[in-house]
């Protein structure tokens, strides 16, 4: 069973994960992407420092996710996953996709940087 904290920064959520990332998990994109379309969301940024398990399902959920929020112009970055599942996704080649980056400023710094450049 996969948990989740949310955080508010203006166009930026950030949504914390906690157990296992597998095919059942649900994030609430449709939420998020009716946000982006008021302007209220251009960002979703997973911290995923607390995920203890992820299989073939949860892979695939991240591909379906960046894929979603990508056809509504929202960035996706992973924060903090921890060393089996950044292995995992370098062999899917999702790190190709989403970026991940060491902690939540980091990703809010870049993203911000990624807004102000033309999309």
């Amino acid at each position: 069973m996969l948990a989740f904290g949310r955080y508010n920064h203006p166009t930026t959520k950030i949504q914390s994960l906690t157990g296992n990332l597998d095919s059942h998990c649900k994030i609430g994109l449709e939420g998020i992407i009716s946000e982006a379309g008021d302007g209220k969301c251009d960002h979703l940024i997973l911290n995923c420092s607390a995920i203890t398990g992820l299989d073939l399902g949860g892979v695939g959920q991240l591909y379906t996710w960046y894929f979603n929020l990508k056809a509504n112009r929202i960035r996706l970055s992973i924060v903090s996953p921890p060393s089996f599942v950044r292995e995992a996704l370098e062999a899917a080649h999702l790190t190709d996709l989403i970026p991940i980056y060491r902690s939540v400023p980091e990703a809010m710094l870049n993203g911000l940087s990624a807004q102000a450049s033309p999309r």
